[in-house]
C-alpha cells in the first residue's frame, strides 16, 4: 500500500516514479484500465490522461480497457499536496474516463465538427470533475479541493 512518503519520494526522485506508479492498486478499476504507466515525455500541460484504443473509438467498439498515463506534472506538490490528492485524480477522474470509455459513452472523436467536439469534451471533463468532488474527504488538501471546484466552474461556463 502506498503512503504519503512514497509520493514525496516520487516527487524528489524522478527515477522512482515508474516503480511508484506500478505499485498503484487499481482494485475494481482494473476492469476498465489495462494499465497505468509513467510517461516522462510530457508534450502538453497535463498531469495525467486516459487513452482509449483509437481503433475501438472510431469503430464504436465497447469493452476495451484504457491506459492511464501519468506525466511529470502529476508530481508537482502545487497540484497534489499529498498522495490522497494524487490518487483521487487517478481513481475518480481518470478512472471515470476509463469506465465511460469501456461502457461506450459517446466519445468526442465520433463527432463531426469542432464546436460539437468542444462541447462534448467539456461535458466529459465536467462529469469526471464532479465525480472527484463527490469523493472529497478530510485527507484531501484545501488546494486540491479548490482547484477541482474552480475547474468545475470553468467547464460549466463553457457549457452556458
Amino acid at each position: 500500500m502506498l503512503i504519503n512518503q512514497d509520493y514525496e519520494r516520487a516527487i524528489k526522485e524522478p527515477r522512482f516514479r515508474p516503480d511508484f506508479i506500478e505499485q498503484i492498486n487499481l482494485g475494481d478499476l482494473s476492469q476498465y484500465v489495462l494499465r497505468i504507466e509513467y510517461n516522462p515525455h510530457q508534450k502538453q500541460r497535463t498531469e495525467m490522461t486516459t487513452i482509449y484504443p483509437m481503433s475501438a473509438s472510431i469503430q464504436g467498439i465497447k469493452r476495451k480497457r484504457s491506459r492511464i498515463l501519468i506525466y511529470p506534472l502529476a508530481f508537482s506538490p502545487l497540484l497534489y499536496a499529498n498522495i490522497h490528492d494524487f490518487l483521487a485524480s487517478v481513481f475518480y477522474h481518470e478512472g471515470l474516463h476509463a469506465r465511460e470509455n469501456f461502457e461506450g459513452i459517446t466519445l468526442a472523436t465520433s463527432l463531426n465538427n469542432a464546436q460539437d467536439t468542444k462541447i462534448e469534451n467539456a461535458k466529459i471533463e465536467l462529469r469526471a470533475l464532479s465525480n472527484q468532488a463527490r469523493h472529497f474527504n478530510m485527507r484531501n488538501s484545501k488546494t486540491y479541493v479548490n482547484q477541482v471546484r474552480n475547474r468545475i466552474k470553468t467547464y460549466q461556463r463553457q457549457l452556458e
